[in-house]
């Protein structure tokens, strides 16, 4: 389950995420979902860069002014003339969200990632990619990675502890 959570191309995903990542590589036991969640609860990266939603609550602080009225500057100036030739952005309703929804994810995993590497975030992309591509999506009920190969990913825990997909595997049929 650590190797899974923490290890190499993998981000710090939520307990039901893992738990899907662990029974997707074969293995299962009957309390697969809460042990997993505990898990991701008692990892101090995933609480620290937890959704608001997600994170402990704590103390109120107060809220201090610089000086009176400098957060007016706009107000004071008024309406922006139009520009020239009413030029409009293209709309499309459909996707709005989809790809910051996406974006935003990948950028939790950033963070989470980079209290053990400072410095180091363009190194962590692929990882953090990967990661994703082979987690199954809640909108769509698969991974990105099989919707766009049409075959499941082979992900690092299952090189490291054997399953039965690898143990199975006959690269002369495979060909």
């Amino acid at each position: 389950m650590a190797e899974t959570h923490e290890g190499v191309c993998e981000n710090h995903i939520g307990g039901r995420a893992l738990a899907a990542k662990i029974l997707r590589t074969g293995y299962y036991w009957p309390t697969i979902k809460r042990d997993c969640i505990s898990k991701v609860k008692a990892c101090d990266n995933c609480q620290k860069h937890a959704t608001l939603s997600e994170t402990p609550a704590e103390e109120l602080h107060t809220i201090e002014v610089s000086w009176p009225f400098d957060r007016w500057g706009l107000d004071i100036l008024g309406l922006f003339p139009k520009a020239p030739g009413q030029i409009r952005s293209v709309e499309h309703p459909q996707t709005n969200g989809q790809v910051e929804s996406a974006n935003r994810i990948i950028l939790q995993g950033l963070k989470k990632k980079l209290s053990e590497a400072k410095g180091e975030w363009a190194d962590l992309i692929p990882e953090i990619l990967w990661s994703y591509n082979t987690s199954i999506q809640s909108a769509i009920g698969e991974t990105p990675f099989k919707l766009v190969y049409g075959a499941k990913a082979l992900i690092p825990i299952e090189i490291s502890v054997p399953t039965l997909r690898t143990d199975l595997y006959d690269q002369s049929n495979n060909l």
